[in-house]
């Protein structure tokens, strides 16, 4: 029996081999793996070409599909390899290349348009709008952001025609996937490349400051960025309700156990579902197998709440395993200096080769079970003795831990350890793929000019992003080209649109990178009406931000900046944006994670082709993170007017804020300042700058806009020693001092 259409597709993470030959085994209707080069989990261990087409061919001869993750951001360095590899690829398969870079969006639709493209969770996908544009660009199933419930999702559902996958199992990222710099920004090693040093599992002090100084919330250190895990078997009815086609289990990372034991009880789940909607109940042993195999803590994510206030586990950061009981009665050898036994009361059998973790007031201690014994049962609880012979901290009462179960392991590595059936290799079928000289001609382009060999040609423009009124005024007053505004819009926006376009600059409206569905409807209808008054130019840092070009007549003459948010790395991506937008776009912010080397190569790439406006971010506080999570969550002491921050344990405070909607923020620990790097900034051939007004005062930000308005013109008009003079009698102005130069000199890997 199906209910509700088309049956819920399971897919099973494949981090390697064995996690492979385990997901196919337990029952997955079609797995996810990654190429060695190119995915959103480079330390996993990955499949090389060869190793890829047996995965696929062993997968194929059972029916299930392979949907491969080319989902990281790539460098304009890296693009040819990764167009000959896909041209191997899809000689051998062609089930789903899931791609979070709109450059291999781009890549794909004029190399390889056969190709089946599934956007990734990357893309941040979190509204109808975002789907629907998407949709309109070819692609043909999408991985929803985590953070939508199931009314959310089913609104997206009806109302378009793509698959929809959703992640239903594992680990949740504390930031909306996508949009996360904080291992970037600290580590160099870029979330968005596959390589995220995860600092959301570390803990954090929460600190506020006023004119006295700094205080500590917390008295210690908590993992106040760590998010319980997913698990959603309860919830299967109404996922399928929702009109979701897949569900995912995150899980590249985890053990083949892992992928085995999980695979293999949603699958039942699944199935049971389908056979029987009426009979659909879990079993306790079920929760317990999850829960054991790998579980931080557990809940539905946003599923069922918008804002789940206990979504994040403050206490512990990884999996604990399984709370079994507590310790009843302790016995000693006759001098008392070693233990000899413990007895156990426990709800979970115990068996000879488990592992124990029992939480004392001392520490953890661990403990492997030799021998065991029943004494009695009492109700669904046993009553275990545990032969020790060690001389251990312990007190009755302590909890008791199942940190590893002997069985389970056993039942897991049955999946994949035995009788491993070896593919025919004869069996692949090829598809004709590209002819070199295509291959050699999409990728010729003029060659890319080294940043320090470049002349300065024209002088860079300022542009700012601003959060209230005020500063719209400052940034006009300081020449700013470019005028970004995200917040409140009102009929006052009409009077500052005057006011900027009387000084020469351009205000623009800011559709924000995080916004849901019902928020973009409001926006919408503000735009509508602002739009029947004068001309609303946008700034776009979501998907769904294009759509409104098709949608609202009134915006299609509207100039268009291209924000962070889309994470622009490459020139293939400004390709994309200009089949999207055409002659609208007025500049390009360029990602954050790009060097200034990879800056000019990509410029001078793109626009060998056609001439565009490129800026990047240029001073202020960078936002590293941002999540759907209120920050009054984190103490309910939380109040607006004053500054907050993380602390991490090397002592970086991180800033706290807050976006349009209340959705947390946390900002990098120093300012950007590009002010002590012009002369590479002017030789990288950007046409803007940009200056983010936040944390700033309005006279703060005319200051700083001054300063940098008056350094370029030194240095344009008076030469590189005046400019160095100049700015060396800034550096200890709060404004410019205690900075960081971002990745402009070190880029990410």
């Amino acid at each position: 029996m199906t209910v509700g259409g088309q049956k819920l597709e399971l897919v099973a993470p494949a981090g390697g081999w064995d996690h492979l030959v385990a997901a196919l085994n337990a029952g997955a209707d079609a797995v996810y793996l990654g190429y060695s080069r190119f995915g959103a989990r480079a330390y996993a261990d990955n499949f090389d070409l060869p190793l890829l087409k047996k995965a696929v061919l062993l997968a194929h001869e059972r029916g299930i599909k392979v949907y491969l993750t080319l989902n990281t951001l790539l460098k304009d360095s890296e693009l040819e390899e990764a167009a000959r590899f896909l041209d191997q690829y899809l000689q051998v398969s062609q089930d789903g290349i899931i791609i979070q870079d709109l450059g291999i969006y781009k890549m794909i639709s004029d190399l390889f348009p056969q190709a089946r493209m599934h956007a990734s969770t990357q893309l941040n996908i979190h509204n109808l709008d975002s789907a629907l544009q998407l949709e309109s660009m070819g692609f043909k199933r999408v991985v929803l952001a985590r953070e939508m419930t199931l009314g959310q999702i089913k609104e997206i559902s009806s109302n378009c025609n793509l698959e929809l996958e959703v992640f239903g199992h594992g680990s949740q990222c504390y930031a909306f996937s996508g949009q996360c710099y904080l291992s970037s920004f600290a580590s160099g090693r870029s979330g968005n490349r596959g390589r995220c040093s995860q600092p959301c599992r570390m803990k954090y002090k929460f600190m506020y400051k006023d004119e006295k100084g700094a205080y500590s919330l917390s008295k210690k250190h908590q993992y106040y960025l760590s998010k319980k895990d997913l698990s959603t078997l309860d919830l299967i009815p109404q996922m399928a309700a929702a009109g979701i086609n897949a569900l995912k289990i995150e899980g590249r990372m985890k053990t083949p156990e892992y992928v085995a034991i999980v695979t293999s009880i949603y699958r039942k789940y699944i199935d049971l579902y389908y056979e029987s909607p009426k009979d659909f109940q879990v079993e306790e042993k079920d929760r317990y197998k999850l829960g054991q195999i790998f579980l931080r803590d557990s809940g539905t994510g946003y599923l069922k709440e918008e804002y789940p206030k206990d979504i994040v586990n403050m206490k512990t950061s990884g999996s604990i395993g399984t709370f079994i009981g507590r310790i009843a009665s302790i016995d000693y050898q006759p001098k008392k200096k070693k233990i000899e036994s413990i007895t156990l009361q426990t709800r979970v059998p115990v068996q000879k080769g488990d592992l124990l973790e029992i939480w004392t007031n001392k520490g953890n201690e661990r403990i492997t079970v030799n021998q065991v014994e029943l004494i009695h049962s009492k109700g669904k609880k046993d009553f275990v003795k545990i032969s020790l012979n060690k001389d251990l901290w312990l007190s009755e009462n302590d909890r008791v831990f199942k940190y590893f179960d002997h069985k389970l392991d056993g039942e897991a590595k049955s999946y994949y350890l035995y009788n491993q059936k070896k593919p025919h290799l004869q069996a692949v079928t090829q598809q004709p793929g590209l002819r070199e000289y295509e291959l050699n001609y999409y990728f010729s382009s003029p060659k890319p000019a080294a940043a320090q060999d470049r002349e300065i040609i024209t002088p860079v423009q300022l542009s700012a992003k601003v959060y209230d009124f005020d500063s719209i005024i400052a940034a006009a007053d300081s020449g700013a080209k470019h005028i970004t505004y995200e917040g409140e819009i009102n009929d006052k926006w009409l009077d500052m649109a005057q006011y900027c376009s009387k000084g020469g600059s351009s205000l623009f409206i800011s559709i924000p990178r995080i916004i849901d569905t019902g928020q973009f409807k409001r926006l919408k209808q503000s735009l509508k009406e602002l739009a029947g008054k004068t001309r609303v130019n946008l700034e776009v840092e979501n998907p769904g931000g294009l759509t409104l070009l098709k949608d609202v007549p009134q915006l299609k003459e509207s100039k268009i900046i291209v924000g962070r948010g889309l994470n622009i790395f490459n020139w293939l991506s400004t390709a994309s944006l200009e089949k999207e937008i055409g002659q609208k776009i007025v500049e390009i912010e360029l990602s954050n994670e790009l060097n200034i080397e990879e800056i000019s190569r990509l410029i001078n790439q793109a626009s060998g082709r056609k001439k565009l406006e490129f800026s990047m971010f240029g001073h202020g506080y960078f936002p590293v993170m941002a999540a759907k999570y209120k920050p009054e969550f984190i103490d309910k002491r939380y109040q607006g007017g004053i500054q907050y921050y993380m602390e991490d344990v090397k002592g970086f405070k991180f800033r706290v804020g807050s976006d349009t909607f209340g959705n947390i923020i946390l900002f990098n620990s120093k300012k950007i300042c590009t002010l002590f790097s012009l002369e590479s900034v002017l030789k990288s051939g950007l046409s803007f700058l940009r200056i983010d007004s936040r944390f700033l005062q309005p006279k703060q930000l005319s200051r700083v806009m001054d300063a940098y308005q008056q350094a370029i013109a030194i240095m344009v008009e008076k030469g590189l020693d005046k400019y160095r003079l100049f700015v060396q009698g800034m550096g200890q102005d709060e404004l410019f001092k205690d900075y960081t130069r971002g990745h402009l000199l070190r880029g990410v890997k």
